[in-house]
């Protein structure tokens, strides 16, 4: 329950920090959303997929089919709590957005940066409410991933100056190294 309970309060943080961004910079606010959402189904599929595909989520896929009933194999299925393969679902999540980026012609490196400062957040988040919790760490690798990332994103966005030129990641950190070299040579 508790488990279940921190991954919606984590999702929900992580799309709310997407919308707050988006609006902040005047982005249709339900298409981010749709985004988020569309690309987080898709990721939680493609990494309980993925671990099907593993020895252990093939016995767990054996124990799903073999039941009577159908609706109780199926809700089986969809138990996050059984198996992730989490980098899939990362890159799936990913992937998904750069899809719907690309199909709408939304510029890539704003959106993309919303996004990754979310679901960056969201793992943070996650793997500090569960250390909390069990004195243990999830998965080490999201918490550099997610520290790392956020730090770039938050140095890029607001120490190099990168919210008014946000276009491009290669224009923000131009504009800024000119800006710096400009103030340190008068």
């Amino acid at each position: 329950m508790w488990y279940s309970i921190v991954n919606l309060f984590v999702f929900l943080i992580g799309v709310y920090t997407v919308w707050a961004l988006a609006r902040r910079e005047y982005y249709d606010e339900e298409k981010v959303i749709d985004v988020a959402l569309a690309s987080s189904v898709v990721g939680l599929l493609a990494s309980r997929i993925a671990f099907f595909l593993t020895p252990a989520g093939s016995s767990e896929l054996s124990i799903i089919t073999s039941g009577d009933n159908v609706w109780f194999g199926l809700a089986r299925f969809f138990q996050l709590t059984n198996g992730i393969v989490i980098w899939i679902g990362i890159i799936a999540f990913f992937a998904t957005a750069i899809l719907l980026f690309v199909r709408w012609k939304w510029p890539f490196w704003p959106v993309m940066g919303f996004l990754v400062l979310g679901a960056s957040l969201s793992g943070l988040l996650f793997e500090v409410l569960h250390y909390l919790r069990t004195q243990q760490l999830h998965n080490e690798g999201i918490l550099a991933v997610g520290l790392l990332l956020c730090a770039l994103i938050v140095v890029y966005e607001y120490s190099l100056g990168g919210n008014d030129v946000i276009r491009s990641f290669k224009e923000g950190f131009q504009k800024a190294y000119r800006e710096r070299v400009r103030k340190s040579n008068p």
